[in-house]
C-alpha cells in the first residue's frame, strides 16, 4: 500500500530565491517525469507568499521511491554505528631532533604565559611572552596563542598572513580539554578553537598551525611537557594526557 514506502529527496537541480521568505508558504509542485533513476521523479517546486506573489523556485527536485522496511533497516542503530566516524588516539614517541630560535608566547587570561616562557628557558629554548599589539622584527621560530578565544585566534592569524614574511612563524593553538583524548569529556568552548586551528591548517599551510590540547585534570604537567613538545617540534595534532603525548 502507499503506507509501505517513502519518497526520499536525492538530488535538486537549481534553487531561487527572489526576496527573503515569509513566515508562511505555498508550494506548487509540477511534475517533470520520471527521474535519472529507477523508480523515481522529479518536480519543480515554486514557492509563494499568501498573496501569491513568486519568493522562490526549486528546479529539478528528484525524490525515489523507498520501502519503509529498507528504511527501518539502514537506521537501525547497528547500521547507523557503521556510517559514523570516530577519532581514535594512540601514544606516539617523541621526535628525536630539537628545533632551535625564539617562541613568541602570547598572553593569556590566565597566565600561563609566563609559567610556559620559564619551561622553555629551562629546556634551554628562548621565549618571549608578548603582551599588547603582535610585533615582527626579528625572526621568531613559532608563536604560541593560548588563549580560547577564537576572536583572538583570528586577529592573530590576520596579522602574520598581513605580515607576508617570506618565512612566517609556525603558529601554536593550545586548547584545554578540546578532545575526547584518554577519557576526558571535550569542552566546547576549547573544541571551537581546535576547528578554528583546523581551518587555519588547512586555508594557511604556510603557516604550520599546530594544535595541542592540554589535559585538564593536570594543567601545570601539561605546560611543562608542552615546553617540550615546542622545542621538539612534530605533530601537527596532539593530545598532552597524563605524561604521555597522544595522536589522532
Amino acid at each position: 500500500s502507499r503506507f509501505d514506502e517513502a519518497w526520499l529527496p536525492v538530488g535538486i537541480e537549481g534553487v531561487r530565491f527572489e526576496r527573503p521568505l515569509p513566515d508562511r508558504l505555498w508550494v506548487v509542485a509540477r511534475s517533470r517525469g520520471n527521474g535519472p533513476g529507477r523508480d523515481s521523479i522529479r518536480v519543480d517546486l515554486e514557492l509563494a507568499d499568501e498573496g501569491g506573489a513568486v519568493v522562490g523556485a526549486v528546479t529539478g527536485f528528484v525524490m525515489r521511491r523507498a520501502p519503509r522496511q529498507a528504511i527501518r533497516k539502514e537506521a537501525a542503530p547497528a547500521a547507523v554505528r557503521k556510517l559514523l566516524h570516530e577519532i581514535v588516539w594512540q601514544e606516539a614517541a617523541e621526535p628525536g631532533t630539537i628545533a632551535t630560535g625564539t617562541w613568541l608566547v602570547l598572553a593569556d587570561r590566565g597566565g600561563r604565559a609566563s609559567a610556559l616562557a620559564e619551561r622553555i628557558e629551562e629546556r634551554g629554548g628562548t621565549a618571549v611572552v608578548r603582551d599588547g599589539p603582535l610585533e615582527l622584527a626579528g625572526p621568531v621560530r613559532g608563536i604560541v596563542h593560548l588563549d580560547e578565544s577564537v576572536a583572538s585566534a583570528l586577529d592573530l592569524v590576520q596579522a602574520v598572513v598581513r605580515a607576508r614574511l617570506p618565512e612566517p612563524p609556525r603558529i601554536v593553538f593550545v586548547t584545554c580539554g578540546a578532545q575526547p583524548a584518554g577519557g576526558c569529556a571535550p569542552r566546547p568552548a576549547a573544541a571551537l578553537l581546535w576547528g578554528f586551528a583546523r581551518a587555519v591548517a588547512s586555508e594557511h599551510p604556510e603557516l604550520g598551525a599546530t594544535r595541542i590540547d592540554l589535559d585538564p585534570r593536570d594543567e601545570d604537567g601539561s605546560i611543562r611537557a608542552l615546553a617540550g613538545e615546542l622545542l621538539l617540534g612534530g605533530e601537527g595534532e596532539l593530545a598532552l594526557r597524563g605524561g604521555a603525548r597522544l595522536v589522532p
